[in-house]
C-alpha cells in the first residue's frame, strides 16, 4: 500500500504514524494491505474558527483508491489518536458494507446459476 500523509497545522510524531498503520493494517480483513496498487492519502489537520475550542480539536481524513473504487472517511476528536479512531471505525463501515454486498451478489448471482441448470426456475428471475 502506498500511504501518503498530509499535515495541515499538526506535527505527526513517529508514534501517530505506527498508530495509524495499526488501524489500517487491522482493516487488513476487508482489504490486500500488501498491494501495491492501493493508495491511500491521509490529511492530518486543525479545525479553524469558532469550534477550536470544542471537542472536535483535531480531523484525520482518509481517501483510499482500491481496484477502480474509492473510499472516503474522517473523523474528528480532542486528540490525533481519537481523530484516528473515528476515521478508522468510518472506513471500517464503508469497506465492510462494500464487501458484504461484493459477496451477496456474488451468492445471488450463484444461486440463480444453480437453479436455471437444475431447472427449477426460468432464467433471469429477482430473488427477494
Amino acid at each position: 500500500m502506498n500511504l501518503t500523509i498530509k499535515t495541515t497545522g499538526v506535527t505527526v510524531g513517529e508514534d501517530t504514524r505506527q498508530y495509524l498503520d495499526q488501524k489500517l493494517i487491522s482493516l487488513g480483513k476487508y482489504l490486500d494491505v500488501s498491494d501495491t496498487t492501493l493508495q491511500a492519502a491521509v490529511e492530518f489537520g486543525m479545525e479553524a474558527g469558532k469550534h477550536r475550542t470544542g471537542d472536535n480539536l483535531f480531523r484525520a481524513e482518509i481517501t483510499l483508491s482500491a481496484s477502480a473504487k474509492v473510499f472516503r472517511a474522517e473523523g474528528g476528536g480532542s486528540t490525533l489518536h481519537t481523530a484516528i479512531d473515528v476515521m478508522a471505525e468510518r472506513l471500517g463501515k464503508e469497506l465492510r458494507r462494500a464487501k458484504n454486498k461484493e459477496t451477496s451478489l456474488m451468492r445471488r448471482t450463484g444461486a440463480a446459476m444453480k437453479d436455471a441448470v437444475r431447472g427449477f426456475r426460468p432464467w433471469p428471475f429477482r430473488r427477494r
